[in-house]
């Protein structure tokens, strides 16, 4: 008779082991080194807020258009270099990218703009300062 207990432990591990390190590897990647940006991967035009825009301190739209003949599969919005929201469009080779975030505090804001394509290739930063003042600036 076959002794199956390993091949058991294999088949019911593997699955967890992956959804684990899969787990591991998107917590780790929020503040994670950001890759080097590839000259196939997608134009990404940060439309709204403009640059150096002075805004109350409220939640803010932050609108960009991506552009990739691969089509575009995912972006994401940093704030001072931390990662703040993701988005994934899974589109064709232009996508709308609409991000809502709310400062903490008055003050100025270096808001970072970049996408990914279907191929895996990470295109330039946008990149723009804002400041949000307080009601009694």
């Amino acid at each position: 008779m076959h002794n199956s207990t390993p091949r058991v432990a294999a088949l019911v591990g593997a699955p967890i082991f992956v959804v684990l390190a899969t787990t591991g590897v998107m917590l780790t990647h929020h503040d994670a080194a950001i890759p080097a940006p590839s000259p196939d991967g997608p134009k990404v035009t940060l439309l709204s807020p403009q640059q150096g825009s002075v805004l109350p301190l409220d939640t803010v739209l932050v609108h960009a258009t991506a552009q990739d003949p691969d089509g575009i599969a995912t972006a994401e919005l940093r704030v001072n270099g931390t990662r703040v929201q993701g988005e994934l469009t899974g589109s064709g080779s232009t996508a709308d990218l609409d991000f809502t975030w709310t400062p903490d505090k008055a003050q100025d804001y270096t808001l970072r703009v970049r996408a990914r394509d279907l191929s895996g290739a990470w295109g330039e930063i946008e990149e723009i300062q804002v400041k949000f003042i307080g009601r009694d600036s």
